[in-house]
């Protein structure tokens, strides 16, 4: 599936799903890219047949572009959102790398506050880890209810993977998600330990999500699976028929 050739140190070029991404292999994802050459396979396998039904999406913790590269050959619209300024760049040169033109970056953090937040940044040897915390450096923050008002109501899928911050994302985005009147469809990665430092646990998400509405279920290899609430991934959708 993926061909490597040697670029400078600390980088390499690999193709995962059709896209061509450079990675740094001393990193934790650059290394399953790289050496082990898959990465969520079986999730992209899912993306594959689900993201042509969305028009819109928002890739929410876009980290160098693995996901947010993929995701843009399928949607017509990307919003990206990646906080880290280091991760900013890499992401903006695998988009050009990609000849990727519909992608919008917002180096913002998705909370539950419109303003700014604290924000404790990845270290060298795992890039995805990044994350809100009561010590860091301030940075913007904006609430999902904020930047869906006055949206386009169209089919919109969201990725989410922000380290336990998603308890806070989705109470921020309450009455949009609950008000969506087209498709809705939302990826996330749970982090189960990181998210009762946000206030939660992943039971409490899982209710808050079914109260405004929307079905919770279990992403099992690349197979949908009723909701468990010790999976990595979740699928959650609001009902409306494509």
């Amino acid at each position: 599936m993926q061909a490597v050739r040697r670029l400078p140190h600390r980088q390499r070029l690999v193709q995962h799903f059709g896209q061509v991404l450079i990675v740094d292999p001393s990193e934790l994802s650059g290394f399953y890219l790289y050496y082990e050459r898959e990465y969520d396979d079986a999730i992209f396998r899912f993306l594959s047949r689900e993201l042509p039904k969305f028009t819109w999406a928002i890739d929410i913790g876009a980290n160098i572009g693995v996901y947010t590269t993929f995701i843009a050959r399928c949607c017509n619209k990307v919003d990206a959102f990646e906080p880290d300024s280091s991760l900013v760049a890499k992401l903006e040169r695998n988009l050009q790398l990609n000849n990727i033109k519909n992608v919008t970056i917002h180096p913002v953090c998705v909370s539950d506050v419109t303003g700014s937040v604290q924000f404790e940044a990845s270290p060298t040897a795992n890039n995805g880890i990044g994350r809100i915390a009561e010590v860091g450096i301030s940075l913007p923050s904006i609430t999902l209810n904020n930047f869906l008002e006055n949206s386009e109501q169209q089919p919109l899928f969201i990725k989410m993977d922000i380290e336990g911050a998603e308890w806070s994302a989705i109470n921020g985005g309450k009455k949009a998600l609950l008000s969506w009147q087209r498709p809705l469809a939302i990826l996330m990665e749970l982090h189960p330990d990181e998210i009762v430092q946000y206030g939660g646990t992943v039971r409490d998400l899982r209710c808050m999500l079914e109260q405004i509405g929307l079905t919770v279920r279990s992403l099992d290899s690349d197979e949908l699976i009723p909701v468990n609430d010790s999976s990595r991934f979740w699928w959650i959708t609001n009902g409306q028929e494509i």
